[in-house]
């Protein structure tokens, strides 16, 4: 009798926890926290993304051409390139490293997009790339093998003019 009052308060206690996640949930109380999104983004969001991944911010010279480069060097060996145009917007990202970033944050409002996109082009067993256009228009090209992983992201008609592919690195 004793065993199955423990259980039973166990399954009390559960089932509060439960009903009570879900009316904060419903009142907004675990409102998930907005991604500090920055492709497509104005360019002050690279310092909240350097701030997320605990990362140093450079900026690297990129002399005659239409754009800046804003680079963030995060813990563990991974480099995130951000470009950002004269009108000082995010167009495009690339990373390389050993592990992959956070897409979600570099992607943004883009990122349910990619998630979409990804789930329907599934990567064949041995694969080291990948490539697929959205419906939105963004673009997201993968590499590497284990320790060293590469990408890029880009919205072509986002990009300045004077811009292309192959500027992204």
């Amino acid at each position: 009798m004793n065993n199955f009052a423990s259980r039973t308060s166990w399954a009390r206690t559960c089932a509060s926890v439960i009903l009570a996640a879900l009316a904060m949930r419903i009142s907004g109380w675990f409102a998930p926290f907005p991604a500090q999104a920055s492709l497509g983004q104005p360019a002050q969001s690279v310092e909240t993304d350097s701030a997320r991944m605990a990362g140093q911010l450079r900026e690297v010279p990129a002399p005659g051409r239409n754009f800046t480069i804003k680079e963030i060097a995060a813990p563990a060996g991974l480099s995130v390139r951000e470009y950002v145009s004269p009108a000082g917007l995010v167009f495009a990202v690339s990373w390389r490293g050993a592990t992959p970033p956070d897409l979600r944050t570099l992607l943004g409002s883009y990122f349910s997009d990619y998630k979409s996109a990804a789930a329907k082009n599934r990567l064949r067993p041995g694969a080291r790339y990948s490539a697929l256009r959205t419906d939105s228009g963004l673009v997201v090209q993968t590499g590497g093998h284990m320790r060293a992983l590469w990408g890029r992201a880009f919205v072509p008609t986002l990009f300045p003019s004077g811009v292309t592919e192959d500027d992204i690195q």
